[in-house]
């Protein structure tokens, strides 16, 4: 069997990255056999005990979490990506990451969903797809303020056509917050990052 022939030839193998294949190997297989599901995952959860960014064996236990409807196991798994990205200040993973796991939290925990947002935009204050996703899950409730300021900062990075309306908008919100101040700065902002608007 396969499983007796890995694990024989485990215990002659000094190399972690070889051992590492013939685990994942092994996972593979396991898999397909549903009573010995939980075997791989263990199998799975020893390389990356070893190698917490192993690429193959992340994906495939999360491929598994997520087929077999284990979504805590596979929060909590993205949750660690997203600590260990922000560990290495690696962007484009707290970016992807965080997206993703919003996505998930949103049905069961909404508002740790936007909070995680808010989190990597702590990383990467000037992301615009950040900024719109934390955006699009605010609702009546948030502080106008908040999302007025989140809305100005995300003109200074949008595309002229999009940031010149955009800045309107924005500086009708500060009008009905009595901050005429920061009305006329939407309103020259607007300007500056979209001099050709016509409106």
């Amino acid at each position: 069997r396969l499983e007796r022939m890995v694990e024989e030839t485990l215990d002659g193998l000094q190399d972690p990255a070889q051992r590492n294949a013939l685990l994942i190997t092994l996972a593979k297989a396991l898999l397909d056999n549903p009573e010995r599901a939980t075997d791989a995952v263990d199998g799975l959860q020893s390389i990356l005990f070893e190698e917490p960014q192993h690429p193959e064996a992340l994906g495939m236990l999360m491929s598994y979490f997520e087929k077999s409807g284990r979504s805590a196991e596979l929060i909590d798994m993205l949750s660690s990506q997203l600590d260990a990205a922000e560990s290495r200040n690696d962007a484009d993973a707290i970016k992807i990451t965080s997206l993703d796991l919003c996505r998930r939290l949103e049905a069961d925990d909404p508002l740790r969903g936007v909070e995680t947002l808010k989190r990597a935009l702590g990383h990467l204050p000037q992301d615009a797809d950040l900024m719109r996703a934390v955006l699009e899950r605010m609702d009546d409730d948030t502080d106008p303020l908040e999302r007025a300021e989140l809305i100005e900062q995300l003109v200074k990075v949008e595309l002229p056509d999009v940031a010149g309306p955009l800045a309107l908008q924005l500086s009708a919100t500060y009008e009905e917050l009595q901050d005429p101040e920061a009305a006329l700065r939407a309103l020259q902002l607007g300007a500056e990052r979209a001099p050709d608007n016509e409106e």
